[in-house]
């Protein structure tokens, strides 16, 4: 980016040309860099819009003293002019030889240099040392009728150079034409009379109808001058909120004819039947209520920690196998009944499947702290077949919880064998 600003300007009153994209700073300085060189590239300023975007700071490349153009003058101001009618006229012509390619893309490049050598007024253009700068390029002030062409208004010189070039070719034959009508002034005579008598033809064919006066068989009667309408914004405004009013009032009568019409089709319509009542809905006989199913002795002694409710005989249902100890044979448990009086104290048979039967021994039953009963061995229990006594059956303690639905005690069995308490098979189960 440049780092020279030269001027900062606002964006109020002036009017942009082209599009955004045109006006580019980097499209137009690239642009003419590549064609014609870096002098006709700082011919442009780089613009930087503010924040608010309300105004426009304008940098330059270039160096040097910064003074604008028409406060120049002298040798100095001449000096700046011939510089900036070059550099314009290069640009111009470059314009123009783009303007004719058929590539589309070309022909806006044209478009683009041609609206960049447009100012607003000579107050924007600055001399940097040595270097032309113009800031509000492709910018025209905004006004119905904008002047167009600043800078070749500043610069009348290139164009009577670049006129001059044109014909300095035909010089030679312009100075014979000359010395041949001079041996003939009559033919100048004639030439002017028919250039006058030309020029008031085409006066008399524009102002004949309505601006000359003069004799009635010339018919050079005056118009009348046209009515010019005078633009009255009051006026305007009021014929506005007429018809506005007019549409308003169609519209209130338009609504009142609507609301008469469904008025008289609600009045015209029979009123609909009322519906017969419902019959009301018989009541719901109220459900038989099931009496509560009356509790078990054993729920009753677990609930009330209450052993005189296991008085009576009781089952013990477990899944146990017993070892003999002398001959390694083994026998299943087949049947266990225990029986209480109301104190928890009580007697129990264990049958065996290989005949060996346990009477007699003594158990006593008992809640503990934690609400579990409790049945436990007095002693060894002595068994043997045929109503002997030759086998043991080592003393156990069952701690028993009450099942979910109330009908059974759940029982796990811990051993004393060889006066040591093992923990034994769970799963015994205690029920009428």
């Amino acid at each position: 980016m440049a780092e020279l600003r030269i001027a900062t300007t606002l964006a109020d009153g002036l009017r942009p040309l082209g599009t955004a994209g045109q006006r580019s700073h980097q499209l137009v300085a690239e642009t003419l860099r590549e064609a014609l060189g870096d002098k006709h590239a700082s011919l442009f300023a780089e613009p930087v819009v503010s924040p608010r975007g309300d105004q426009v700071d304008w940098y330059s490349s270039a160096s040097g003293q910064i003074q604008k153009l028409s406060a120049m003058t002298g040798p100095d101001a001449e000096q700046a002019q011939a510089e900036l009618s070059r550099l314009v006229s290069d640009i111009k012509k470059h314009a123009e030889k783009l303007a004719q390619s058929r590539d589309e893309n070309t022909r806006r490049q044209a478009e683009t240099l041609t609206n960049a050598l447009e100012i607003p007024d000579e107050s924007h253009v600055y001399m940097v040392g040595g270097q032309p700068v113009l800031t509000c390029w492709s910018h025209e002030l905004d006004v119905r009728a904008a002047p167009t062409g600043v800078l070749y208004g500043l610069i009348p010189g290139a164009a009577a150079a670049s006129h001059a070039a044109a014909g300095g070719g035909s010089n030679g034959n312009i100075e014979q034409t000359s010395r041949a009508a001079s041996g003939f002034p009559w033919l100048r005579i004639v030439a002017w009379l028919l250039l006058a008598g030309l020029i008031l033809c085409l006066f008399y064919a524009l102002l004949a109808p309505c601006g000359l006066w003069g004799p009635q068989w010339l018919k050079l009667n005056r118009c009348e001058a046209p009515k010019v309408a005078v633009h009255n914004p009051q006026e305007e405004r009021i014929a506005v909120l007429r018809r506005d009013i007019e549409g308003l009032k169609d519209g209130l009568a338009d609504f009142e004819r609507s609301c008469l019409v469904r008025e008289i089709d609600r009045l015209n319509t029979p009123p609909e039947p009322k519906p017969e009542p419902e019959p009301e809905p018989k009541p719901k006989p109220e459900p038989k209520k099931t009496p509560p199913k009356p509790k078990s002795d054993l729920e009753q002694g677990f609930e009330k920690k209450d052993v005189s409710k296991l008085e009576g005989c009781w089952n013990l249902q477990a899944d146990v196998q017993v070892r003999d100890d002398t001959t390694g044979a083994l026998s299943r448990l087949t049947g266990w009944r225990a029986c209480f009086d109301g104190n928890g104290n009580g007697n129990q048979t264990l049958n065996f499947s290989d005949g060996a039967t346990c009477t007699g021994t003594p158990i006593s039953a008992s809640f503990n702290g934690r609400g579990q009963l409790v049945l436990k061995d007095q002693k060894d229990n002595m068994c043997g077949k045929n109503g002997s006594k030759s086998m043991t059956y080592y003393q156990r303690e069952l701690t028993c919880d009450m099942s979910k639905d109330g009908t059974f005690a759940n029982c796990s069995t811990k051993q004393k064998i060889r006066g040591r308490w093992e923990q034994k098979a769970k799963g015994t189960k205690l029920r009428r």
